[in-house]
């Protein structure tokens, strides 16, 4: 890493910027800092980089402020699989407008194949991050993530867009408002149920895509998938937020042997001392092995924001709860009955 004075003299937007920044050098950078990319945002270092596409930290010239941008890299700019999946997910960002979502500036494609996607820039620290700073979360943190989470997926279903991708590293968690505020991030398996241009990729050129340890049994076994899929994967984060693993996440386990035990088997139960066992049933309905017996996210939002937690000596992680717990079945419109106790 390496500090170095950004001086970059822009003759279109007459104003020269001047700016201090540590950079990480990538192999998939396509822009140095200091460069400029569509004589907008200046480049300031590199946030980032995957299979499909590298993030820079940038500074929008325009506005006086920062930003992210995410870039096709170079050599997949002729390949059309690639350039498809991406200007689809700048189209779905641009779509969404939810606090706990990141929100989406535009997006482009320029006559070279190069695709470009501005997003808000993001301060903090992934979900990922925190498990592996500390195993036992607090029951506060949890309840306001995973509740947040719950009703930004009730934004993206209500406009039949589903993410397929929800895991902690793709959970980014700010602080705002004096509480952690969880992010959604990275829309690069996401469509649109229903739609002709968003829609989701046919059978022959999807494939099986995920990451094993969030994935749903239809998407291990390459089905079609709706919006219950991400109600698994959340199921899945929040299992972990209140044990400190993964379902089916065990030392040694192979990855085979993981998609496997998602077909046939149910995860271990699990039992919550400060929350006496409340929310193992609603993980249980969110983890349901089919689609159309898991509950849907407006529900799972109401479930959790229905919690009180309260100090409690008694319990060792100094809080109680009175909370209510979800009894009986979903009705017509996917809400939950339940009972205070």
């Amino acid at each position: 890493m390496t500090t170095i004075l950004l001086v970059s003299n822009l003759p279109e937007v007459k104003r020269i910027v001047i700016r201090s920044v540590s950079v990480t050098h990538h192999s998939t950078a396509q822009f140095l800092p200091g460069s400029t990319i569509s004589n907008r945002y200046l480049v300031e270092g590199v946030l980032g980089a995957g299979a499909f596409g590298t993030v820079y930290e940038v500074y929008d010239i325009e506005t006086s402020s920062d930003a992210a941008i995410k870039v096709l890299n170079e050599h997949l700019h002729t390949q059309d699989r690639a350039r498809k999946m991406m200007l689809r997910e700048g189209k779905i960002l641009q779509k969404l407008e939810h606090p706990n979502v990141v929100k989406c500036y535009g997006a482009w494609e320029e006559e070279d194949g190069a695709i470009y996607i501005v997003t808000e820039l993001l301060r903090g620290e992934t979900l990922a991050s925190y498990f592996k700073k500390q195993k036992e979360l607090d029951p506060v943190f949890v309840l306001t993530v995973a509740e947040q989470l719950a009703d930004a997926l009730a934004h993206l279903h209500e406009r039949g867009v589903v993410h397929r991708d929800i895991k902690p590293e793709n959970i980014f968690i700010e602080q705002r408002l004096g509480r952690a505020w969880p992010v959604i991030v990275d829309f690069g398996l996401s469509f649109v149920e229903g739609s002709k241009t968003l829609g989701m990729l046919p059978l022959n050129e999807r494939g099986v895509t995920g990451t094993p340890l969030y994935m749903s049994p239809e998407q291990i076994t390459n089905q079609d998938l709706c919006t219950a899929t991400d109600i698994y994967s959340l199921g899945s984060v929040l299992y972990e937020m209140l044990t400190g693993k993964a379902p089916y996440e065990e030392p040694g386990l192979s990855v085979v042997e993981t998609m496997k035990r998602k077909i046939v088997a149910d995860p271990e139960a699990f039992f919550v001392d400060w929350d006496e066992g409340a929310l193992d049933t609603l993980v249980a309905w969110m983890l349901a092995r089919y689609p159309e017996e898991r509950v849907v996210a407006p529900a799972v939002a109401e479930v959790l924001r229905a919690h009180d937690l309260h100090p409690a000596k008694h319990s060792p992680y100094g809080w109680h709860t009175t909370r209510a717990t979800p009894v009986g079945r979903l009705d017509a419109v996917g809400r939950l009955s339940f009972r205070a106790s």
